[in-house]
């Protein structure tokens, strides 16, 4: 059974890649204000959070695991944050970028056809 906090990395990760979606697709500017502000609360969430780039970590591997089935490109690419992340290559606030912009790029390739 999956402990508490990952469970709650977890939530947070789907409420994120929702907000992502939302922002994207949304026209309006007042409500892509809102959502980008909602996607500050995050990302203060994960920075306050002990382990912020454990945390990142966990939501990278969730993310890999739902892509493995469906986009083995994109499981390649987090698989290379991943472990960049891991091994202290890149910094916590890239990785976030980079998983960020290969969330956009996924939701694009979802909607593109």
């Amino acid at each position: 059974m999956r402990n508490n906090s990952f469970l709650i990395l977890e939530f947070i990760e789907n409420i994120n890649k929702q907000l992502i979606e939302i922002k994207l697709t949304s026209r309006e500017a007042e409500t892509i204000n809102k959502v980008t502000d909602l996607m500050e609360y995050v990302k203060i969430y994960y920075d306050k959070s002990d382990s912020a780039r454990e945390n990142l970590a966990l939501c990278i591997e969730n993310s890999m695991k739902q892509a493995r089935h469906n986009n083995s490109e994109m499981d390649a690419m987090l698989y290379i944050v991943h472990k960049d992340l891991i091994n202290s290559r890149i910094s916590v606030e890239k990785a976030r970028e980079l998983y960020e912009q290969y969330l956009k790029v996924e939701l694009y390739e979802k909607n593109k056809f």
